[in-house]
């Protein structure tokens, strides 16, 4: 199928680079930090992308295998904005990420993989050292999360929302506990963390919300 971009005025542009290479063909997103929403393009053979928007306030986040951005996440530094009719150069530097975390998240009854589901890492201690990735899983719900050599504790988070639209709660642990984040030691290499355990839901709550005058 063919995906065409909207015929906004606004154009944010740039160059995907790691150590002043081109990353050819990185997915380069644009979060709108005031709508929630995201547009994004497929960088070319040269690391270069186009991104036509509506005026806003963003943020830029690429992804490669074997990359990694340096980037805190919603960092002031990295925030800007775009008015109307203007076109912004916004270039982005990935560093290579040598080690994986893998796994794979399933149906707790019936073992099938759960595609579609989000997850994103940072390394625990922000201060020292400010990454982010994430990884989508595919049709099997297998994943790779990308993470550089150091650090080596790192913050895995499974998002609620995609989720919640497919159906699913998040996981409980032996005790019955439910956690939607879990810590990961890398410093011996690659990690596998084997399946991941969703119970699918099977309630429904519901209800009105009102204004303070029963509006």
């Amino acid at each position: 199928f063919t995906l065409a971009q909207p015929n906004h005025a606004q154009t944010v542009s740039g160059q995907v680079t790691s150590g002043g290479s081109p990353v050819p063909y990185a997915a380069v997103a644009l979060f709108d930090l005031v709508r929630g929403g995201l547009g994004g393009d497929l960088a070319d053979a040269n690391g270069n992308y186009s991104i036509k928007t509506p005026p806003g306030t963003y943020e830029v986040y690429a992804l490669k295998s074997g990359y990694i951005l340096p980037r805190q996440e919603h960092n002031p530094a990295d925030v800007f904005a775009i008015g109307a009719g203007a076109s912004v150069t916004r270039n982005v530097v990935m560093i290579p990420a040598t080690r994986t975390i893998s796994g794979r998240v399933v149906d707790v009854v019936t073992g099938a993989g759960l595609a579609g589901v989000m997850l994103d890492a940072e390394p625990e201690d922000e201060a020292t050292a400010a990454f982010l990735t994430y990884a989508i899983t595919d049709a099997t719900g297998s994943y790779t999360l990308n993470v550089p050599e150091y650090p080596w504790n790192w913050e895995v988070y499974f998002n609620a929302n995609t989720l919640a639209m497919k159906g699913y709660v998040l996981a409980e642990d032996a005790n019955g506990t439910t956690a939607e984040d879990f810590n990961v030691w890398t410093k011996a290499g690659n990690v596998n963390l084997g399946n991941h355990p969703f119970k699918q839901a099977n309630a429904l709550l519901h209800g009105q919300l009102t204004d303070g005058n029963g509006n």
